[in-house]
């Protein structure tokens, strides 16, 4: 957003409402942080944003229990962004794929990503995401511009994906488990077959059913300390509900040669 809006000055993106900034609140290469060392990021975020006010929120998702303090749709674009200090290699530097629930869960293109995902012996989660009806395999910057509360971090570990993975120990996927997920699966297909237009609230009402039915699937997002482990060790990807770490036991990815094409 920095590189676009105040250095090259493109149009388009924003001076008013909810993506009003103030370019000279960030310095480039000086205000930045690390995993160990960001505190002072807090307020520099505040002070680049104009129109609203994010850090109190912030703060309250912090402290509070995991996905119960909704995010105002105006405050998205105030999230930090990543700067890796090193080249991201392809594909041994992915852990793990999420897919969107509306718009993949149950198609054939969804099937393909679990195909991949078991290929490649990733871990595969499904997301709810903001459900506003919109075409969900893209960011929806219409959002921002508006003002309602969004509840977040709604995310399903694939039980057929994830026991073929080497983080299936971490796990206690059991075959009513995966029964259970798979009928829903083939509900929603039936349902798109039927040429069936799915409402957010049909979405929610079949996510609810799958929580209710396997909660042990729903999957916290990794915070730092969570799972503490050997450097050299595969990494973990999330916390289950029970407070398991899901973690890999061999390294996630295979050489080219033994990629099945």
């Amino acid at each position: 957003f920095f590189e676009n809006a105040c250095l090259r000055g493109a149009s388009g993106w924003g001076g008013t409402g909810a993506m009003s900034h103030n370019c000279s609140a960030y310095t480039p290469f000086e205000m930045l942080g690390t995993l160990k060392h960001h505190k002072h990021l807090f307020l520099v975020n505040e002070a680049f944003w104009n129109a609203t006010s994010s850090i109190l929120l912030t703060f309250q998702r912090m402290q509070g229990a995991w996905g119960s303090i909704p995010v105002i749709s105006s405050h998205l674009l105030h999230y930090w962004e990543a700067m890796p200090a090193g080249t991201l290699r392809y594909p041994q530097d992915i852990r793990f794929l999420i897919g969107s629930f509306p718009a993949l869960f149950g198609t054939t293109a969804g099937a393909d990503l679990q195909s991949w995902a078991r290929q490649r012996g990733w871990i595969l989660v499904w997301a709810l995401g903001a459900n506003t009806g919109s075409d969900s395999s893209s960011m929806n910057f219409d959002l921002i511009g508006e003002n309602i509360s969004l509840t977040m971090n709604r995310r399903l570990l694939d039980p057929a994906v994830t026991s073929a993975s080497s983080a299936a120990s971490s796990m206690n996927l059991t075959a009513d488990t995966i029964s259970s997920f798979e009928k829903s699966w083939a509900d929603v297909k039936s349902a798109r077959k039927l040429g069936r237009k799915m409402s957010p609230a049909m979405w929610q009402r079949q996510w609810n059913v799958i929580v209710a039915n396997v909660p042990e699937l729903l999957l916290m997002p990794l915070k730092g300390g969570d799972c503490n482990r050997a450097q050299d060790a595969p990494e973990c990807i999330g916390v289950s509900q029970a407070g398991s770490c899901v973690c890999y036991t061999e390294p996630v990815h295979m050489e080219s040669s033994e990629l099945v094409v």
